[in-house]
């Protein structure tokens, strides 16, 4: 069995436009075959680029498109092979390159203290600012998985050398020391 991709190089960027945590492109995977051709990815540990559908089939003599997402995973340039496994067939190559621009953003207050607060009530609401240290904006995702705090905005972006007002609230429905 024999597939051929569309491309043997995939290479991400984010525009400036793009406050997503991911980027997306297209693979177009083709069997000019007579029979069928069953497909599965060997995807990296790291999982910075991943194809979507991982298994699947090509009918002979048609194309399927893939999906490949570049999720960065902290650092600013990733590369990546993505090795397609043809049941019965050799396997296809597919280099990935993940480029991200860097950011440095620094909190510039150091603490946030909202006293003691009675359970159940909530407390008054902090202030705290996020500064863009470089001359290139920088894009934020807050991920917060504390049920008892509240953080907004949740995503932006912050051009160079300006800062992000963060709005932070807190209340907890149980006794405890945070």
């Amino acid at each position: 069995m024999v597939l051929e991709v569309s491309k043997k190089v995939l290479r991400f960027e984010f525009s400036d436009d793009n406050m997503d945590m991911s980027v997306t492109e297209q693979l177009v995977i083709s069997n000019h075959g007579n029979a069928k051709a069953r497909y599965r990815w060997q995807i990296p540990t790291s999982m910075a680029f991943v194809p979507q559908p991982a298994v699947d089939e090509v009918a002979a003599g048609s194309s399927k498109s893939v999906s490949v997402t570049f999720r960065p995973t902290g650092q600013r340039s990733e590369e990546e092979l993505l090795v397609l496994q043809i049941e019965d067939g050799n396997s296809v190559d597919v280099k990935c390159q993940g480029i991200v621009n860097e950011a440095r953003c620094t909190f510039i207050e150091k603490l946030l203290d909202f006293g003691n607060i009675p359970v159940g009530l909530r407390a008054k609401d902090q202030t705290l600012h996020i500064k863009n240290q470089m001359r290139t904006t920088a894009i934020f995702h807050v991920e917060c998985n504390s049920e008892e705090l509240t953080i907004t905005p949740t995503k932006g972006r912050i051009t160079a050398d300006q800062k992000v007002l963060f709005t932070v609230g807190f209340i907890s429905h149980v006794e405890t020391d945070f």
